[in-house]
């Protein structure tokens, strides 16, 4: 008798021994999908950078686009201002200042208008690196070609800067209209 109660006993030990074990067999029966899900997560990370990167570009795409159109308005500005002066007359000096300064006006527009098809290229090189595999590689190859539009960007704002400089200059060139040459010195005889 003492044999089988020691035997019943060794048995109810072991059972309760694996009762936690048999419990999470029942319980977990997705034990082995494990490198399924890992696989899962790695391909919703993927996604995951790649929308990411597509919303950098589009935001790279805006900044860009905004600038050129405040720049834009600056140049159609000046060019207002050169034709109000040249109506006003000018010495030969204030008209080579002029003439420079229309000159850098059109440089200005020209590189505005390279900084924005090379940002339209930067947003197509990206979507077209989201296709791909190698995502890190080709977002860093997206980073390093950002800075050529924020370059030309500062090129074309230097050159609106010169323009302005050389507006300023003709300005003090400027002739005085026939009508105020008259009156000023039929005031300044009076006195």
């Amino acid at each position: 008798m003492r044999k089988g109660l020691s035997i019943g006993l060794a048995l109810v030990l072991v059972l309760i021994g694996l009762a936690p074990a048999i419990a999470s067999a029942q319980a977990n029966p997705t034990a082995g999908q494990a490198p399924q899900r890992e696989a899962g997560q790695a391909q919703q990370r993927v996604e995951n950078r790649k929308g990411i990167a597509k919303m950098k570009a589009e935001r790279l795409r805006g900044y860009i686009a905004r600038h050129i159109e405040v720049l834009k308005s600056i140049i159609a500005r000046m060019e207002t201002r050169i034709a109000k002066i040249e109506a006003r007359g000018l010495s030969a000096e204030g008209q080579t200042k002029l003439e420079s300064a229309k000159k850098n006006l059109v440089d200005a527009k020209t590189l505005l208008g390279n900084t924005a098809d090379t940002a339209k290229k930067i947003v197509a090189d990206v979507e077209s690196v989201l296709g791909g595999d190698d995502v890190r590689k080709g977002l860093s190859d997206a980073k390093k070609k950002i800075g050529e539009p924020r370059k030309l960007l500062a090129d074309a704002i230097a050159k609106i800067k010169a323009a302005r400089q050389d507006i300023a200059g003709a300005l003090g060139t400027v002739t005085a209209p026939a009508s105020m040459a008259t009156t000023s010195t039929t005031t300044s005889s009076a006195n």
